[in-house]
């Protein structure tokens, strides 16, 4: 089913009629997830069919600042266990 998609795609795209060019891609694999890169790719995949590539979200710079956020939950989570341990000792 796929290849059969692809290949009325492929078709569509290199057609020289006039048509909307606007694609909705979601669940970009992480190594692709820059602007360069993704249109790097389609321009690979299909050649004189892209005119330009918009990203709408720099996910990467949240899923970084989500993941340093949880890094220092831990940390704070572990000193507050220690220091009440610590409070229940004296």
């Amino acid at each position: 089913e796929y290849e059969a998609f692809n290949a009325i795609r492929h078709r569509y795209l290199l057609s020289r009629e006039p048509h909307l060019r606007s694609v909705l891609v979601t669940n970009i694999p992480r190594h692709l997830r820059a602007p360069g890169k993704i249109d790097n790719y389609f321009r690979h995949v299909y050649p004189n069919a892209v005119k330009s590539v918009t990203m709408c979200q720099n996910l990467i710079r949240l899923e970084s600042l989500i993941k340093q956020r949880t890094d220092m939950l831990a940390i704070i989570e572990r000193q507050v266990l220690l220091l009440c341990r610590s409070e229940k000792r004296k």
